[in-house]
């Protein structure tokens, strides 16, 4: 009876350390796919910078006129690029400016402006088949509307 007691027990051993060394493995093969993971990954981050440098590069401004219903002109630029777009206008003293989607693919686009005099109001654009000009109105919270063009309409006024 002691012999087969002796064997169960160094059957249960070898049992033991073999599920030790399994779950040994186990975890020697998630720990290196983690590294691989993780190398991977920072490898991939490091490329973003590198991708995304020439494409940040790639951003048209082109000139903005606003004119008012009393006459008032404002002169700016928009700025587009694959990371959104802005534009500010200027007659010295008041500044208007806003931010939108430059990848919208529609003709008409809406966006939210701002004024330093405090007033906001809503701008819809439309632009021509080429999406760099077009023309638009604003209308400000005081109830006040302008004109505006853009692009190559705008540079010659």
């Amino acid at each position: 009876m002691a012999l087969i007691a002796s064997k169960i027990a160094k059957e249960f051993r070898l049992r033991r350390i073999a599920l030790f060394d399994a779950n040994a493995f186990v975890d020697m093969a998630l720990r290196r796919r983690l590294k691989v993971s993780l190398r991977a990954k920072i490898r991939s981050a490091a490329l973003v910078p590198v991708i995304l440098l020439p494409i940040s590069a790639c951003a048209i401004t082109e000139p903005v006129v606003v004119i008012s219903q009393n006459g008032e002109t404002l002169r700016g630029t928009t700025r587009a690029s694959v990371f959104g777009g802005a534009f500010s206008v200027t007659d010295g003293i008041l500044t208007c400016a806003g931010n939108y989607n430059a990848m919208d693919p529609s003709i008409t686009i809406s966006m939210p402006v701002t004024c330093s005099d405090g007033r906001r109001g809503i701008v819809i654009a439309t632009r021509d088949a080429s999406g760099l000009s077009g023309s638009g109105t604003v209308r400000l919270s005081d109830g006040s509307t302008a004109t505006f063009l853009f692009g190559s309409a705008a540079a010659g006024f």
